[in-house]
């Protein structure tokens, strides 16, 4: 298996953390996603991930 850049049309996608409002723990799931967050910045910026983040 090899990787293969898709060029023609580039897709393009947001990924987003979406929480129930009748979550029991809200602050302990915006917490969850911040990590998460900070995950995916960190990965990108360090080239593991392929990605462009927006500003």
């Amino acid at each position: 298996m090899v990787a293969v850049r898709i060029i023609d049309p580039t897709p393009s996608w947001r990924l987003s953390v979406i929480v129930s409002p009748r979550t029991l723990n809200p602050r302990g799931a915006e917490a969850a996603a911040m990590v998460l967050a900070d995950v995916i910045r960190n990965m990108v910026s360090g080239g593991f991930w392929r990605a462009e983040l927006l500003a």
